[in-house]
């Protein structure tokens, strides 16, 4: 985590935000300044001083939301006052299974055999039956990541309340779900499978069903798709312009909010 070693311990008078994710938070590709928690932090405290807020980048390279949510509740790191912002959905749809294979691995060896025998022998009605199995098992797999990643938001929206913070559960832009026909999101969809890509937009359509209701949800997937800069450096991750816009977004909401959180730090 980027976070880890400073500025982790409460301090008085200034809130916590944990911002959870996988690597499109830790943002390896971006300076320390420039990386999401970065410029949500610099959102959060325009104009204050000194700084009310303080956000704590808690991603991981590869994690899920519902890893990372565990990892915050095994930890009791969540004090009264706090703000848990979970962005999440890339690494969320299914496609990574919790062993960290890739779904399709998680189908039966004989179905495995087969798909290599559609590829030497094209076999026509083999192929017809095995593309019937995948689809299924991805529908499968759609459906039992995303019921499960929402299980474990009702698990974190009952902790917070019992410890009195607040958290915000933000579905994150992608490529494959963008309208835009910028440069970088075309070379995004070229550049990868169409079953992969039609598996993130399924996945975003099932979490749109699951969290429109809730007042904690923010729906980011389109928050690129009007500016007219290219911000995907692939299907996911984003440069300093994107990171710059989504923040600005979830500042938005939040500072709407903070006024009435409790903080137990004052």
């Amino acid at each position: 985590m980027r976070s880890l070693g400073h500025g982790v311990a409460p301090v008085a008078g200034v809130k916590r935000l944990h911002l959870l994710g996988g690597s499109t938070v830790y943002n390896e590709e971006c300076p320390d300044e420039l990386t999401l928690a970065a410029l949500l932090n610099k959102e959060l405290n325009d104009g204050m001083t000194p700084s009310s807020t303080r956000v704590l980048n808690r991603g991981v390279k590869g994690a899920r939301i519902s890893e990372r949510i565990g990892f915050l509740l095994q930890h009791q790191m969540i004090e009264p006052g706090d703000i848990v912002v979970c962005y999440f959905g890339a690494n969320d749809s299914g496609w990574i299974t919790p062993t960290g294979l890739d779904w399709q691995s998680q189908l039966a060896l004989p179905w495995r055999l087969c798909r290599r025998i559609c590829q030497i022998a094209h076999l026509e009605i083999l192929s017809w039956i095995y593309e019937e199995k995948l689809e299924r098992a991805m529908v499968r797999a759609i459906s039992n990541s995303c019921a499960a990643t929402y299980g474990r938001f009702s698990e974190l929206r009952e902790h917070l309340s019992r410890v009195g913070a607040r958290g915000l559960f933000a579905l994150q832009p992608t490529a494959f779900v963008s309208s835009s026909d910028r440069s970088d999101v075309q070379t995004a969809i070229v550049g990868t499978p169409a079953r992969f890509r039609e598996f993130i937009r399924r996945s975003y359509g099932q979490y749109r069903k699951l969290c429109s209701e809730e007042l904690d949800f923010l729906d980011l997937s389109e928050v690129l798709d009007e500016t007219e800069t290219n911000v995907y450096l692939d299907w996911a991750h984003l440069n300093a312009t994107g990171n710059r816009i989504v923040a600005q977004s979830i500042a938005a909401l939040l500072k709407r909010d903070l006024s009435t959180l409790p903080n137990a730090n004052l």
